[in-house]
């Protein structure tokens, strides 16, 4: 496996600040064929990741990442950690926010073969950042991809594992532990790599390489109404790494050596936002405000 490290973060807020709910114009194919260089490199010893979330604690940003090493690692913006969880092997997460400054985070540990609950919090007493467990279930496949939605009040989380079948659970709290109910199954086949929910649009999205990005209802109460959101024609052989800016409407991507931004309203379009990156190749992209970052291999 490649050894990844997270490189570049806050990408050239002059130019991502036109996506990141500032601007939705469509770039035109002169400003695409510009290269993005990043305004600050973090370099991470001992952190091998492929994804990569901002959150906001007490007013302060920072990043969490998956680490194949050290399970999930918080840093902050100056690249300082500010907790990990020091042991187990994280490849995928999933990161919604909960109120009241805190953020629940299921990841899927491949050492203890579960999706884990964990609520990102800062601790009352010492006022620093934490990792606290929540509860857990068993995996019979490791997971390839992890996404909430809210619905209805409730919190939903979609597990869709290297074979290609999905679950979509209610997590909620219950006596000790948080409990999965499940919803329903998924079916799509193997090589899934990335999942996430529009809220407006309360649709579910699927990269699945080479095939494309799939659209289908997130509600299961609907019919599913599977569609080609992206085709694969469009994008190449490696593209995932999703994140929705709901402010603007988009959904960013990795594809290739570029990150990628698509009008959540306008299935089979073009790229709004499409730029190679800088002695790096891509494996996930985030906003933060009017910036962009990205994880990736140098």
């Amino acid at each position: 496996m490649a050894q990844k490290k997270f490189l570049k973060v806050c990408l050239a807020a002059t130019v991502a600040g036109l996506l990141a709910g500032c601007d939705a114009t469509t770039e035109s194919p002169a400003q695409q064929a510009e290269v993005l260089k990043s305004q600050q490199s973090i370099s991470l010893n001992g952190v091998v990741s492929s994804q990569l979330a901002p959150l906001t604690l007490a007013d302060k940003n920072y990043l969490l990442l998956a680490s194949e090493e050290r399970g999930l690692v918080l840093i902050d913006e100056n690249g300082s950690e500010a907790a990990a969880l020091d042991g187990g092997s994280v490849e995928r997460f999933a990161l919604q926010a909960q109120g009241d400054d805190q953020w629940l985070v299921a990841a899927y540990d491949e050492e203890s073969a579960e999706i884990q609950l964990r609520a990102v919090q800062t601790d009352t007493a010492s006022g620093a950042p934490g990792l606290k467990y929540l509860g857990a279930v068993a995996s019979a496949a490791p997971q390839a991809a992890l996404c909430f939605s809210r619905q209805n009040g409730r919190t939903h989380l979609f597990a869709i594992d290297e074979t290609g079948l999905g679950h979509e659970y209610v997590v909620h709290p219950r006596d000790q532990a948080w409990a999965f109910s499940e919803v329903r199954q998924l079916h799509f086949g193997e090589q899934v790599n990335a999942c996430a929910v529009d809220a407006l649009q309360q649709q579910l999205l699927v990269s699945q390489p080479p095939l494309g990005i799939w659209s289908l209802n997130a509600d299961a109460e609907k019919d599913e109404e599977r569609r080609v959101f992206v085709a694969a024609d469009k994008l190449g052989e490696n593209f995932g790494g999703f994140w929705i800016d709901s402010t603007a409407g988009h959904l960013w991507l990795t594809s290739g050596d570029e990150v990628r931004a698509y009008n959540l309203k306008l299935p089979r379009a073009e790229a709004v936002f499409a730029r190679a990156l800088y002695d790096m190749e891509p494996v996930s992209a985030v906003l933060q405000g009017c910036a962009a970052g990205a994880g990736g291999r140098e």
